[in-house]
């Protein structure tokens, strides 16, 4: 079972997973929540003032029994002052992510 979390919002497009996983033993999924920051542990911030607002989108698939990362796409985006086509532009872009989904086979 792998478990899939969803973050904030866009379309610049980077996939990575591990390759050393068989995704074909993977056969159902579950959706979970995400409250505050996901990566957990203390750590250190750094603030920096944007004008140009930007969307981000994270997908992560976790394999549940050794709750480790297989697969992560990330995609930015400028967006839009019309939130109708930002909806539009999220949409196709979860589409694409999962077009790459799940990884070609070790041969």
């Amino acid at each position: 079972m792998a478990a899939l979390t969803v973050t904030c919002l866009f379309a610049k497009t980077v996939v990575d997973y591990d390759h050393s996983v068989s995704f074909s033993k993977y056969h159902t999924y579950s959706w979970i929540a995400v409250r505050g920051w996901w990566a957990g542990g203390p750590g250190y911030a750094t603030t920096s003032v944007e004008r140009t607002p930007i969307g981000t989108l994270d997908i992560d698939i976790f394999d549940s029994q050794s709750k480790k990362v297989i697969w992560h796409v990330v995609y930015s985006d400028t967006l839009t002052g019309n939130p109708e086509k930002n909806e539009k532009k999220l949409n196709k872009s979860v589409a694409d992510a999962f077009k790459k989904f799940p990884p070609p086979e070790k041969g």
